[in-house]
């Protein structure tokens, strides 16, 4: 069930709009905005409803519906947004700022859920675990894997 990833680009190109709201909150800062500009956070609109993220850090931002962006001269294909009920809410996702305005997500899961319940019993993967100075010390492309693997790889 969890997805991670690294996200990229931004908004649709046929959109002249701001498609993020940024919410007042303690920690939005500049390196969040530039972040969030050159994402491509198109999978995790909905097609009905504004959206409310939030980063790690507690700050959070929200994204305008795909019907308020078609409303506002955006050309999308509304019918491939997903609707406000067919979200699983029991999973959270939980933004966080990488080096270069990149940004990781994953996804966690309400422990009280019936998700959470199913998931019992099985076997979690582990993690290979790099320390910050081995990273440091890395090239970049080897740097990029693991950054791009934050299930498979935990950096302390």
């Amino acid at each position: 069930m969890g997805s991670n990833g690294v996200l990229a680009q931004s908004i649709p190109d046929s959109c002249n709009t701001n498609s993020i709201v940024a919410v007042a909150e303690t920690g939005f800062s500049n390196m969040h905005s530039a972040a969030l500009s050159k994402a491509n956070l198109e999978t995790y609109r909905l097609r009905d409803s504004r959206r409310v993220l939030s980063f790690e850090d507690g700050s959070s931002f929200t994204l305008l519906s795909a019907q308020e962006m078609a409303d506002a001269g955006c050309d999308l294909q509304i019918e491939n947004y997903v609707l406000k009920e067919r979200v699983n809410w029991a999973v959270t996702l939980v933004f966080q700022l990488l080096p270069n305005e990149m940004i990781a997500v994953r996804s966690e899961i309400n422990s009280n859920s019936k998700v959470a319940k199913i998931g019992k019993g099985f076997p979690s993967k582990n993690r290979t675990v790099v320390s910050k100075a081995d990273f440091d010390n890395m090239i970049k492309s080897k740097q990029d894997v693991i950054l791009s693997h934050p299930h498979q790889y935990k950096i302390e």
